[in-house]
């Protein structure tokens, strides 16, 4: 009879181990806090590659503006020769 309820004490105080403290497991594999800066660095990363993206549009952008005016610029100059 003992045994049982030493069974069933330790089968629930289980769970309760597994939860304590900061670094509880998220899926198994990596702890929350793993999980967290993992998440964190990836927002970064992310952020990264958007204004890395936007920059090179906007060169892009001013590239064709420039190459634009230098065709206009261009076709008037041997339009008025003509």
């Amino acid at each position: 009879m003992r045994a049982v309820l030493v069974a069933i004490l330790i089968a629930l105080s289980m769970p309760a181990l597994a939860q304590t403290g900061a670094r509880t497991r998220v899926g198994g594999d990596i702890t929350k806090d793993e999980y967290l800066e993992r998440a964190r660095r990836a927002a970064e990363h992310i952020k990264s590659d958007a204004a890395l993206v936007a920059e090179q549009e906007l060169a892009a952008a001013l590239q064709a503006v420039r190459t634009d005016v230098i065709d206009e610029a261009a076709w008037t100059a041997i339009t008025t020769a003509c």
